[in-house]
Protein backbone atom coordinates (compact mmCIF):
# COMPACT_ATOMS: atom_id res chain seq x y z
CA UNK A 1 0.00 0.00 0.00
CA UNK A 2 1.19 3.51 -0.86
CA UNK A 3 0.02 6.52 1.18
CA UNK A 4 0.30 10.16 0.07
CA UNK A 5 -0.65 13.33 1.92
CA UNK A 6 -2.44 15.93 -0.17
CA UNK A 7 -0.99 19.43 -0.11
CA UNK A 8 -2.70 22.30 -1.87
CA UNK A 9 -1.18 23.63 -5.10
CA UNK A 10 -2.43 25.41 -8.21
CA UNK A 11 -3.55 22.18 -9.85
CA UNK A 12 -6.95 20.49 -9.67
CA UNK A 13 -7.94 19.10 -6.28
CA UNK A 14 -10.15 16.38 -7.80
CA UNK A 15 -8.96 13.00 -6.59
CA UNK A 16 -8.70 11.49 -10.08
CA UNK A 17 -6.65 14.45 -11.34
CA UNK A 18 -4.34 14.32 -8.33
CA UNK A 19 -3.67 10.61 -8.87
CA UNK A 20 -3.08 11.17 -12.58
CA UNK A 21 -0.52 13.91 -11.91
CA UNK A 22 1.29 11.73 -9.39
CA UNK A 23 1.22 8.58 -11.50
CA UNK A 24 1.08 9.48 -15.22
CA UNK A 25 1.34 5.81 -16.20
CA UNK A 26 -2.18 5.16 -14.86
CA UNK A 27 -4.99 5.77 -17.34
CA UNK A 28 -8.10 7.66 -16.20
CA UNK A 29 -10.08 4.48 -16.80
CA UNK A 30 -7.79 2.54 -14.44
CA UNK A 31 -7.95 5.34 -11.84
CA UNK A 32 -11.78 5.51 -11.92
CA UNK A 33 -12.10 1.73 -11.63
CA UNK A 34 -9.62 1.64 -8.74
CA UNK A 35 -11.52 4.36 -6.87
CA UNK A 36 -14.84 2.55 -7.44
CA UNK A 37 -13.39 -0.77 -6.23
CA UNK A 38 -11.85 0.86 -3.16
CA UNK A 39 -8.26 0.30 -4.30
CA UNK A 40 -7.82 4.05 -3.90
CA UNK A 41 -9.25 5.56 -0.71
CA UNK A 42 -9.14 8.88 1.11
CA UNK A 43 -8.64 8.82 4.88
CA UNK A 44 -9.28 5.06 4.71
CA UNK A 45 -12.77 5.59 3.27
CA UNK A 46 -14.20 4.79 -0.16
CA UNK A 47 -15.03 7.92 -2.14
CA UNK A 48 -16.11 8.86 -5.66
CA UNK A 49 -13.74 9.81 -8.51
CA UNK A 50 -14.88 13.45 -8.30
CA UNK A 51 -14.04 13.73 -4.59
CA UNK A 52 -12.44 17.10 -3.82
CA UNK A 53 -9.35 16.80 -1.67
CA UNK A 54 -8.64 19.05 1.31
CA UNK A 55 -5.27 20.02 2.75
CA UNK A 56 -3.92 17.14 4.84
CA UNK A 57 -6.10 14.38 3.34
CA UNK A 58 -4.35 11.02 3.27
CA UNK A 59 -4.75 8.99 0.07
CA UNK A 60 -4.28 5.23 0.35
CA UNK A 61 -3.44 3.40 -2.88
CA UNK A 62 -3.69 -0.39 -2.95
CA UNK A 63 -2.03 -1.01 -6.32
CA UNK A 64 1.16 -2.84 -7.23
CA UNK A 65 4.29 -0.72 -7.38
CA UNK A 66 4.80 -1.92 -10.96
CA UNK A 67 1.50 -0.25 -11.91
CA UNK A 68 2.42 3.02 -10.21
CA UNK A 69 6.06 3.35 -11.19
CA UNK A 70 6.64 4.35 -14.80
CA UNK A 71 10.31 3.39 -14.55
CA UNK A 72 9.29 -0.19 -13.76
CA UNK A 73 7.92 -0.38 -17.29
CA UNK A 74 11.58 -0.02 -18.41
CA UNK A 75 10.52 2.72 -20.79
CA UNK A 76 9.34 0.15 -23.32
CA UNK A 77 8.50 2.90 -25.83
CA UNK A 78 12.25 3.16 -26.43
CA UNK A 79 11.86 -0.09 -28.39
CA UNK A 80 9.96 1.87 -31.06
CA UNK A 81 11.71 2.97 -34.24
CA UNK A 82 13.19 6.45 -34.58
CA UNK A 83 11.40 7.11 -37.88
CA UNK A 84 9.27 10.20 -37.23
CA UNK A 85 8.37 13.05 -39.59
CA UNK A 86 7.47 16.09 -37.47
CA UNK A 87 5.33 18.69 -39.23
CA UNK A 88 4.61 21.01 -36.29
CA UNK A 89 5.38 21.18 -32.58
CA UNK A 90 4.84 23.58 -29.68
CA UNK A 91 4.43 23.23 -25.92
CA UNK A 92 0.89 21.85 -26.19
CA UNK A 93 0.71 19.75 -29.35
CA UNK A 94 2.85 17.83 -31.81
CA UNK A 95 1.74 16.93 -35.34
CA UNK A 96 3.52 14.20 -37.28
CA UNK A 97 3.09 12.60 -40.68
CA UNK A 98 2.27 8.92 -40.27
CA UNK A 99 3.61 6.61 -42.99
CA UNK A 100 1.57 3.78 -44.47
CA UNK A 101 1.78 0.51 -42.57
CA UNK A 102 2.32 2.04 -39.12
CA UNK A 103 -0.47 1.67 -36.54
CA UNK A 104 -1.28 4.59 -34.24
CA UNK A 105 -1.70 2.55 -31.06
CA UNK A 106 -0.60 -0.85 -29.84
CA UNK A 107 -2.17 -3.93 -31.40
CA UNK A 108 -1.46 -7.66 -31.40
CA UNK A 109 1.10 -7.27 -34.20
CA UNK A 110 2.84 -4.09 -32.99
CA UNK A 111 3.74 -4.49 -29.34
CA UNK A 112 6.25 -1.62 -29.10
CA UNK A 113 6.63 0.05 -32.48
CA UNK A 114 3.53 2.16 -33.02
CA UNK A 115 3.12 5.88 -33.69
CA UNK A 116 2.24 6.94 -30.14
CA UNK A 117 5.40 5.24 -28.85
CA UNK A 118 7.55 6.83 -31.56
CA UNK A 119 6.35 10.26 -30.43
CA UNK A 120 7.02 9.45 -26.76
CA UNK A 121 10.51 8.21 -27.64
CA UNK A 122 11.30 11.38 -29.59
CA UNK A 123 10.23 13.59 -26.67
CA UNK A 124 12.07 11.47 -24.09
CA UNK A 125 15.33 11.54 -26.04
CA UNK A 126 15.25 15.34 -26.22
CA UNK A 127 14.62 15.55 -22.46
CA UNK A 128 11.06 16.80 -22.84
CA UNK A 129 9.11 15.50 -19.83
CA UNK A 130 5.84 15.89 -21.70
CA UNK A 131 6.48 12.32 -22.95
CA UNK A 132 4.80 11.20 -19.72
CA UNK A 133 1.46 12.73 -20.75
CA UNK A 134 1.63 12.80 -24.55
CA UNK A 135 -1.12 10.92 -26.34
CA UNK A 136 -2.69 10.90 -29.81
CA UNK A 137 -6.07 12.62 -30.11
CA UNK A 138 -7.26 10.39 -32.95
CA UNK A 139 -6.24 7.53 -35.23
CA UNK A 140 -5.61 6.94 -38.90
CA UNK A 141 -6.14 3.57 -40.54
CA UNK A 142 -2.97 1.48 -40.76
CA UNK A 143 -3.00 1.65 -44.56
CA UNK A 144 -3.63 5.41 -44.65
CA UNK A 145 -0.95 8.06 -44.22
CA UNK A 146 -0.78 11.70 -43.22
CA UNK A 147 -1.18 14.06 -40.30
CA UNK A 148 -1.70 12.75 -36.78
CA UNK A 149 -2.04 15.14 -33.86
CA UNK A 150 -0.98 14.37 -30.29
CA UNK A 151 -1.55 16.45 -27.17
CA UNK A 152 1.47 16.94 -24.91
CA UNK A 153 -0.50 17.42 -21.70
CA UNK A 154 -3.80 16.18 -20.26
CA UNK A 155 -5.47 19.58 -20.33
CA UNK A 156 -4.91 19.88 -24.06
CA UNK A 157 -5.91 16.26 -24.71
CA UNK A 158 -9.19 16.78 -22.88
CA UNK A 159 -9.90 20.02 -24.76
CA UNK A 160 -9.10 18.61 -28.20
CA UNK A 161 -11.05 15.40 -27.63
CA UNK A 162 -14.08 17.44 -26.66
CA UNK A 163 -14.15 19.38 -29.95
CA UNK A 164 -12.48 16.87 -32.28
CA UNK A 165 -15.59 16.08 -34.33
CA UNK A 166 -16.76 19.67 -34.46
CA UNK A 167 -15.92 22.39 -36.96
CA UNK A 168 -13.46 23.84 -34.45
CA UNK A 169 -10.94 21.35 -35.84
CA UNK A 170 -11.25 20.87 -39.60
CA UNK A 171 -9.59 17.76 -41.06
CA UNK A 172 -8.84 17.59 -44.78
CA UNK A 173 -7.76 14.60 -46.85
CA UNK A 174 -6.70 14.05 -50.44
CA UNK A 175 -7.40 10.82 -52.26
CA UNK A 176 -7.54 9.26 -55.68
CA UNK A 177 -11.02 7.96 -56.51
CA UNK A 178 -12.12 5.72 -59.34
CA UNK A 179 -14.40 6.95 -62.13
CA UNK A 180 -15.74 10.18 -63.58
CA UNK A 181 -17.56 12.46 -61.13
CA UNK A 182 -20.82 14.02 -62.35
CA UNK A 183 -20.87 16.25 -59.26
CA UNK A 184 -17.77 18.32 -58.56
CA UNK A 185 -18.83 18.82 -54.93
CA UNK A 186 -21.29 17.07 -52.67
CA UNK A 187 -22.21 16.46 -49.05
CA UNK A 188 -22.61 12.77 -48.25
CA UNK A 189 -24.90 11.84 -45.36
CA UNK A 190 -25.32 8.19 -44.43
CA UNK A 191 -25.70 5.86 -41.51
CA UNK A 192 -22.74 3.50 -41.31
CA UNK A 193 -22.32 0.51 -39.02
CA UNK A 194 -20.03 -2.46 -38.64
CA UNK A 195 -21.20 -5.70 -40.28
CA UNK A 196 -19.82 -8.47 -38.07
CA UNK A 197 -20.20 -11.12 -40.78
CA UNK A 198 -18.50 -9.09 -43.51
CA UNK A 199 -15.99 -7.74 -40.98
CA UNK A 200 -16.17 -4.22 -42.36
CA UNK A 201 -18.18 -1.01 -42.18
CA UNK A 202 -21.26 -0.72 -44.42
CA UNK A 203 -23.93 1.86 -45.25
CA UNK A 204 -27.44 1.23 -43.95
CA UNK A 205 -29.65 0.85 -47.04
CA UNK A 206 -32.93 1.42 -45.17
CA UNK A 207 -34.87 4.57 -46.01
CA UNK A 208 -35.47 5.30 -42.34
CA UNK A 209 -31.78 5.46 -41.51
CA UNK A 210 -30.37 7.69 -38.78
CA UNK A 211 -27.61 9.91 -40.16
CA UNK A 212 -24.42 9.38 -38.13
CA UNK A 213 -21.69 10.19 -40.65
CA UNK A 214 -21.20 13.22 -42.90
CA UNK A 215 -18.48 13.72 -45.50
CA UNK A 216 -17.88 16.68 -47.82
CA UNK A 217 -15.93 16.22 -51.04
CA UNK A 218 -14.59 18.43 -53.85
CA UNK A 219 -13.01 17.22 -57.09
CA UNK A 220 -9.64 18.97 -57.49
CA UNK A 221 -8.74 17.41 -60.84
CA UNK A 222 -10.60 14.97 -63.05
CA UNK A 223 -8.61 12.49 -65.13
CA UNK A 224 -9.90 10.00 -67.69
CA UNK A 225 -10.68 7.16 -65.29
CA UNK A 226 -10.09 8.63 -61.84
CA UNK A 227 -10.03 11.93 -59.95
CA UNK A 228 -7.98 13.75 -57.33
CA UNK A 229 -10.46 14.58 -54.58
CA UNK A 230 -10.32 16.70 -51.42
CA UNK A 231 -12.33 15.34 -48.51
CA UNK A 232 -13.42 17.08 -45.33
CA UNK A 233 -14.59 14.89 -42.47
CA UNK A 234 -17.54 16.39 -40.61
CA UNK A 235 -17.91 13.35 -38.35
CA UNK A 236 -15.47 10.64 -37.38
CA UNK A 237 -16.79 7.12 -37.97
CA UNK A 238 -14.45 4.19 -38.57
CA UNK A 239 -13.42 3.94 -42.27
CA UNK A 240 -15.91 6.73 -43.00
CA UNK A 241 -14.24 8.19 -46.10
CA UNK A 242 -13.58 4.78 -47.61
CA UNK A 243 -17.15 3.58 -47.02
CA UNK A 244 -18.79 6.78 -48.27
CA UNK A 245 -16.78 6.99 -51.49
CA UNK A 246 -17.32 3.31 -52.26
CA UNK A 247 -21.06 3.73 -51.66
CA UNK A 248 -21.34 6.44 -54.35
CA UNK A 249 -19.40 4.22 -56.79
CA UNK A 250 -16.17 6.22 -56.53
CA UNK A 251 -14.04 4.00 -54.29
CA UNK A 252 -10.53 5.01 -53.31
CA UNK A 253 -7.78 3.51 -55.45
CA UNK A 254 -5.69 0.89 -53.70
CA UNK A 255 -8.47 0.14 -51.20
CA UNK A 256 -8.74 -3.62 -51.43
CA UNK A 257 -11.26 -3.75 -48.59
CA UNK A 258 -13.91 -1.47 -50.12
CA UNK A 259 -12.97 -0.98 -53.79
CA UNK A 260 -14.61 -3.78 -55.78
CA UNK A 261 -14.68 -1.86 -59.08
CA UNK A 262 -11.15 -1.07 -60.24
CA UNK A 263 -7.93 -0.17 -58.41
CA UNK A 264 -6.12 0.77 -61.65
CA UNK A 265 -3.05 -1.20 -60.53
CA UNK A 266 -2.54 0.91 -57.39
CA UNK A 267 -1.23 -1.35 -54.62
CA UNK A 268 -1.42 1.11 -51.71
CA UNK A 269 -4.40 2.99 -50.29
CA UNK A 270 -4.42 6.41 -51.98
CA UNK A 271 -5.69 8.37 -48.98
CA UNK A 272 -3.65 11.04 -47.19
CA UNK A 273 -4.66 13.26 -44.26
CA UNK A 274 -2.95 16.39 -45.49
CA UNK A 275 -4.28 19.45 -43.62
CA UNK A 276 -5.59 20.46 -40.18
CA UNK A 277 -7.20 23.84 -39.62
CA UNK A 278 -8.13 25.14 -36.16
CA UNK A 279 -11.15 27.38 -35.76
CA UNK A 280 -11.65 27.78 -32.02
CA UNK A 281 -14.66 30.01 -31.44
CA UNK A 282 -14.30 30.77 -27.74
CA UNK A 283 -11.22 32.46 -26.22
CA UNK A 284 -8.91 30.03 -24.44
CA UNK A 285 -5.23 29.12 -24.29
CA UNK A 286 -5.22 27.24 -27.64
CA UNK A 287 -6.57 30.15 -29.69
CA UNK A 288 -3.09 30.89 -31.05
CA UNK A 289 -3.49 27.77 -33.22
CA UNK A 290 -6.18 29.52 -35.29
CA UNK A 291 -3.37 31.29 -37.15
CA UNK A 292 -1.15 28.23 -37.58
CA UNK A 293 -1.02 26.40 -40.93
CA UNK A 294 -0.50 22.67 -40.46
CA UNK A 295 -0.22 20.97 -43.81
CA UNK A 296 1.88 18.33 -45.56
CA UNK A 297 4.18 20.25 -47.93
CA UNK A 298 3.69 17.90 -50.88
CA UNK A 299 1.05 15.19 -51.28
CA UNK A 300 2.35 12.14 -53.13
CA UNK A 301 0.56 8.87 -53.89
CA UNK A 302 2.71 5.78 -54.43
Amino acid sequence: MTQIEYKKDNKSNLLKDFIKNKFPNLSFSKINKSITKGDIKVNNKKVFWNYKLDEGDLIQIYLRNSELNYDSQKLLFLEAKDDLNIIYEDKNIIVVSKPKGVVCQQDSFSKYDFLNNRIKKYLYLKNDNSYLQTNLCHRLDKDASGLCLAAKNYQTLKKLNKVWNSQQIKKYYQCLCFGFFEKETDLLKFEVYEDKQLKKMVVNQNKNQTINSITSYKVLKQYESYALVEIQLLTGKKHQIRVHMAHIKHPILGDFKYNHLNNLNYQNLCLIAYKIVFNFSKPHYLNYLNNVKIEIPEVKFK
